[in-house]
């Protein structure tokens, strides 16, 4: 009888069907795994960034970092173009890597200086009080400005002592936080009520870090959903963007006024973080 030495065609085809299938169960896991790491990668900065924050504290008096657009920048009325107390610049200090502040998930890779410090600068970004090594670096997180700006207590200093929940304030997050200096005061979820639907307004800004600038607008959410919207229910259509446009598998990453980071759900990331001191 003679002895085969080769595979027949059928066994070939069922071993490439094997390895296609296993290769199609196999790199979308990869491929989580590989999110999963920039996601963590993106938490420790998070909690490098908060423990500068609480450095600062302490050594300012327990008063956080504190830079008013209104009277530091070039369209303020007091000190335009001092930027030395900007959140990110004031803790450098204390981080020393301007790598901190980069996400690894962001596909927006401006600087600082390319943005003109996102068009509140004008002139050289180092002379207006910048750190040189965060001049030309990207900075792709941003920052309560109810916290850093003061907006709930007449934009002045905020003390650790004024906040009632440090531990569900959120301090900064992926990208930009939205803020309610602009905002009607009807638009504020009433503290005393639980179930006031108000509670449940996204602020679009963190959750969606690269939607278009007129979203809101497009998809009939009011006047004034360029920084609040709320969140359901939602189309498909809708829900789609707003997964997608959350950095991290459908989240977000978020340091708190106590220092500590954490990743939270899109949809779980509301207007109340503003404030921390809501019913929940």
């Amino acid at each position: 009888m003679q002895r085969r030495n080769a595979f027949t065609l059928i066994e070939l085809l069922v071993v490439i069907a094997i390895i296609a299938i296993l290769a199609a169960i196999l790199f979308p896991v990869f491929a989580q795994a590989r999110e999963k790491a920039r996601a963590v990668s993106c938490l420790s900065n998070g909690n490098q960034l908060g423990l500068g924050i609480m450095m600062y504290v302490q050594d300012y008096d327990e008063t956080f970092p504190f830079w008013s657009y209104g009277q530091s920048s070039q369209y303020g009325n007091v000190s335009p173009n001092h930027f030395q107390s900007y959140w990110a610049f004031a803790i450098f200090p204390y981080v020393k890597s301007a790598g901190v502040y980069a996400c690894p998930d962001t596909n927006n890779f401006a600087t600082l200086a390319s943005t003109n410090l996102y068009g509140w600068s004008s002139g050289n970004l180092i002379n207006n009080g910048a750190p040189s090594a965060l001049a030309n670096s990207r900075v792709d997180y941003g920052g309560n400005q109810m916290l850093f700006e003061g907006d709930w207590q007449g934009f002045t200093p905020v003390t650790d002592a004024a906040l009632k929940n440090p531990a569900s304030t959120m301090a900064i997050a992926d990208c930009f936080i939205g803020y309610t200096g602009y905002l009607p005061t009807s638009l504020e979820p009433d503290p005393t009520n639980a179930n006031d639907p108000r509670h449940h307004y996204i602020v679009d800004q963190v959750a969606f870090p690269n939607a278009p600038a007129n979203w809101w607008a497009n998809n009939n959410a009011g006047a004034y959903m360029w920084y609040v919207g709320n969140y359901g229910p939602y189309t498909a259509a809708q829900m789609q963007v707003y997964d997608t446009q959350a950095r991290h598998s459908e989240g977000d990453n978020i340091t708190f006024a106590d220092g500590h980071a954490k990743w939270m759900r899109d949809t779980n990331v509301n207007f109340d973080l503003l404030f921390g001191d809501q019913a929940n």
